[in-house]
């Protein structure tokens, strides 16, 4: 599993092995977009299972919520400790291992008629948009 880090692991420092016990690292949330589902203020973490996923792409994360992928290099979860502040609770247990109740209720997707858990707009769909969206912000951030 990986985690977007800020700061010395994420800025290219080193090996997370080389951050001093002292200095505890703190996150910052991943990018907005108004297609993401996951918890705004927090960092969420990504399941390796993606691999190295493009920054700017809408992904699922460890939560079972869509996060955006951010621009600083991705580290491994595992390999951090103490883990940083500013993690979401609910990626971590996910990490851990511990069941928590996430589950959000499912409803039909407004675009394609899927079963969805993504408020009305289903994962397929929610990235499509955010696609479209994300190439129009870069194109033109003021938009």
């Amino acid at each position: 599993m990986t985690t977007q880090t800020a700061g010395p692991v994420g800025a290219g420092a080193g090996h997370p092995t080389s951050i001093h016990q002292e200095q505890h690292m703190s996150l910052t949330p991943n990018p907005s977009s108004p297609f993401a589902t996951a918890t705004p203020d927090v960092r969420h973490i990504l399941p390796s299972t993606l691999g190295n996923p493009r920054p700017g792409a809408l992904v699922l994360t460890d939560c079972d919520r869509l996060a955006v992928v951010p621009t600083e290099p991705l580290t491994d979860a595992h390999s951090l400790d103490p883990l940083p502040d500013g993690l979401c609770p609910d990626c971590i247990a996910a990490m851990q291992g511990v069941s928590r109740n996430t589950e959000q209720p499912s409803s039909e997707c407004r675009e394609c008629a899927a079963v969805t858990r993504h408020d009305g707009l289903c994962v397929l769909c929610r990235m499509d948009a955010h696609d479209e969206w994300w190439a129009q912000q870069q194109a033109d951030p003021s938009a």
